[in-house]
């Protein structure tokens, strides 16, 4: 895993403790995570940003219904971070098994300082 690949996979985690412990549903535990991959022309530019993605839990724990509910600069991030949420697993949501709704996560895509080139 790249430099990057790690920022991101790190943020992605931070985000998903604090924004599904936020959302008004009780936390589920993450059982497996996929990082978002930065987009290579992005990092290339430098450009950063994050996005904001809403989605339910089904009874088995796949996240269902991901969409973009935010997102800076827009488009560019989106794609990565809708692939990386719909590959994460959560512990099912208990003994009945009832989907949980309405949660969000913002992943947030930033380069490590210490890899950019400063001009000087």
């Amino acid at each position: 895993m790249s430099q990057v690949q790690g920022s991101v996979w790190i943020a992605l985690v931070l985000a998903l403790a604090l924004s599904v412990g936020c959302s008004g549903a009780r936390t589920l535990p993450l059982i497996s995570a996929a990082g978002a991959v930065y987009p290579p022309d992005a990092r290339a530019e430098g450009v950063e940003g994050y996005v904001v993605v809403g989605y339910d839990v089904d009874a088995e724990g796949r996240v269902v219904n991901a969409r973009v509910v935010d997102s800076t600069p827009p488009g560019v991030f989106d794609e990565s971070a809708l692939a990386a949420v719909s590959r994460w697993r959560f512990q099912p949501p208990g003994a009945e098994a009832a989907p949980v709704t309405g949660l969000t996560s913002r992943l947030d895509f930033t380069i490590d300082d210490g890899g950019r080139y400063d001009d000087y």
